[in-house]
């Protein structure tokens, strides 16, 4: 008798053991996963057109000026919007180009981009990873702010700032200014 309990609290410990020593392996792979997803130096994201985009694919000199939408796009910000995509040819003059970033419903975000004539590419962040590292998501919270991040080809963030309503393209070019 003393024996089989012997073999049980030896297997229990066992077993303790194996899964604590699995629990321990699991959390340190985990870590450096986050790590690596989170010191990313570049980003592949579906665009409107259905064709993938990559981030290392622009040349070198420029910039990518990334416009993360708020969840649900608001109505009203149609016009506004509109205002600054008028200026999307001064922006590429100056070496940056502009994308609309949004984890919104690509129908939804097609329909604006229609509506306000935006002449620049989408770029859909379903899972808003692009999104959370940029700041302008936080995990799966709705957000109802714009995010506008400038970074260059390997990922690196040289400007971030959020607005309620879509930022007019004097003042982000005054902003870009302070920022360089």
């Amino acid at each position: 008798m003393a024996a089989f309990r012997s073999r049980w609290i030896f297997f229990a410990l066992a077993l303790l053991l194996v899964g604590g020593g699995g629990l321990i392996v699991g959390k340190v792979k985990e870590r450096e996963y986050v790590s690596a997803l989170y010191s990313r130096k570049d980003f592949t994201l579906l665009d409107d057109g259905g064709d993938f985009f990559r981030l290392g694919s622009l040349p070198s000199q420029k910039l990518a000026l990334l416009i993360f939408t708020p969840d649900g796009i608001p109505l009203e910000t149609v016009k506004p919007f509109y205002e600054f995509g008028r200026h999307i040819d001064d922006l590429r003059a100056k070496g940056i180009e502009p994308f609309l970033v949004s984890r919104t419903n690509r129908e939804i975000v097609k329909n604006f981009k229609r509506a306000s004539r935006f002449g620049a590419r989408i770029l859909l962040d379903v899972g808003g990873t692009v999104g959370n590292i940029a700041g302008a998501w936080q995990q799966l919270q709705p957000v109802a702010t714009w995010t506008y991040a400038l970074v260059d080809r390997e990922f690196r963030l040289l400007w971030v700032a959020s607005a309620d309503q879509p930022m007019a393209y004097d003042g982000l070019i005054k902003e870009l200014k302070k920022a360089r």
